[in-house]
């Protein structure tokens, strides 16, 4: 495009004829015309329409073209999948924070994903989840996203999916629990063919991950837990690593349990052999069951007590309410109590006493609701 530069132009300005002063009309030239002509050319062919000599309104249907589908805001990706690329117009010569762009991605994203604009080197994409970490974001094909440079990472300001929702893992399978196998030689994996809703948004299936992604290797005599992240996928976590148990914590420890964003699968241990014992563990979004203990009875002045193990194999650790009973057989003096032992992701101990005076008999028990 250029400013009319034909023959009486005024600083490249129309001027129109004035006989009283001498001063010739501007010259319109073909060049000026077809520089118009192909400008609104451009932005008609540019939004996808053909040109019709009949429609005086094209222009104005490819501006509400641009403006509804961000056309003229939003750079498309290129590169390939989990490592995307744009060419911005103008260049930029390098990243500085605060750099802000529209994006429509052109595919899928893998579970870690980069971004290199203009040829720069490439950083990372992220989101930010629930509690204010920068995780890796699930980008689907055809997502539009305003993107931000923050002097390290690209943060996805309106990822497709809302990291927020308070709600646990909820896997899909009758018991709540992943299956798996154990090939032997140190090596595990996490089976087909299941899937699991996070944060209630978002389904993952075991079939979105590879064979290699889903296998993993143990070592000898080790303790485990198996993990899975919505960026970073399943991985074994060695309770002897200082990076993962600093505080050398028991493996009961609710520090531990399934998070919103951390499901707990399975607790993995191997012995000197390096050969795997596999516990998977109940990951629902509501954890519940209750207990009724099986009643026991004493006769005579006397006491007795009794403990009660009980096996969950969860991946949060419950709360606990209890009721303890008993049936006295007469009118004399009974008590009874009912306390916890232990409570854990995976057992429950509860230890029950009762003591009457001079009764011919009495029963005893509780009513135990757990909920996770």
């Amino acid at each position: 495009m250029h400013r009319i530069d034909g023959a009486g132009h005024d600083g490249n300005h129309f001027v129109h004829e004035d006989p009283a002063i001498g001063r010739a009309p501007t010259e319109v030239t073909a060049d000026w015309l077809n520089a118009a002509q192909e400008e609104l050319v451009a932005c008609i062919e540019g939004a996808g329409i053909t040109l019709d000599k009949a429609d005086n309104g094209q222009l104005w249907q490819a501006l509400g073209l641009f403006l509804r589908e961000q056309k003229l805001t939003a750079y498309t990706t290129g590169g390939v999948a989990g490592a995307f690329t744009i060419t911005a117009n103008p260049a930029i010569g390098a990243y500085a924070a605060g750099q802000r762009f529209r994006v429509r991605f052109h595919a899928d994203g893998a579970l870690a994903n980069t971004l290199a604009i203009n040829g720069a080197s490439a950083a990372p994409l992220k989101w930010m989840d629930g509690i204010g970490d920068l995780i890796d974001p699930v980008i689907k094909e055809g997502q539009l996203a305003d993107i931000e440079y923050n002097g390290a990472v690209f943060r996805v300001l309106n990822p497709i999916l809302p990291p927020l929702a308070p709600l646990y893992p909820e896997v899909e399978t009758s018991d709540g629990r992943l299956t798996m196998t154990n090939h032997g030689g140190g090596a595990i994996s996490v089976d087909t063919g299941q899937s699991w809703i996070w944060r209630g948004t978002r389904r993952f299936s075991t079939d979105d991950y590879s064979s290699g992604d889903r296998t993993l290797a143990t070592a000898a005599s080790r303790t485990y837990h198996l993990r899975w992240t919505p960026g970073g996928g399943f991985g074994l976590k060695d309770l002897a690593d200082a990076g993962y148990n600093p505080s050398a914590l028991a493996e009961s420890d609710t520090a531990f349990d399934t998070t919103y964003d951390d499901m707990l699968v399975a607790r993995v241990v191997t012995g000197g052999g390096n050969v795997a014992t596999i516990a998977t563990l109940c990951n629902l979004s509501v954890l519940k069951a209750s207990v009724n203990a099986a009643p026991r009875s004493s006769s005579g002045a006397s006491e007795a007590d009794h403990d009660y193990y009980f096996s969950i194999a969860w991946s949060r650790t419950p709360q606990v309410s209890l009721q303890g009973v008993s049936s006295p057989g007469g009118g004399s003096d009974s008590d009874v109590k009912v306390y916890p032992v232990s409570i854990t992701r995976e057992n429950i101990h509860y230890y029950s006493w009762t003591w009457q005076l001079n009764l011919p008999s009495q029963s005893y028990g509780f009513w135990l609701t757990l909920r996770g």
